[in-house]
């Protein structure tokens, strides 16, 4: 399907036909990586994960440490 390019303030855009955003299931204000790959201008939606995504995600590697939170003196004016 062909379309043109316009200018938005000192950028380029585009307006995506409404079929092809369905088929992608983008709507307006949608998260999306943009890169340029192989000659192609390629467009990926961004899935937002869930809070049980997340969750399940934590492991020691990306756990922060609890080392010194909360556990030192108090070197100014704190109230505790």
């Amino acid at each position: 399907m062909n379309t043109k390019i316009n200018k938005i303030g000192n950028s380029l855009g585009m307006f995506i036909p409404k079929n092809i955003a369905t088929l992608a299931n983008l709507r307006k204000g949608a998260d999306v990586n943009v890169e340029f790959s192989q000659g192609k201008i390629v467009v990926t939606p961004i899935k937002k994960r869930t809070i049980k995504e997340m969750v399940a995600s934590i492991n020691k590697n990306n756990m922060h440490k609890l080392e010194g939170i909360m556990t030192d003196k108090p070197v100014g004016r704190e109230i505790l």
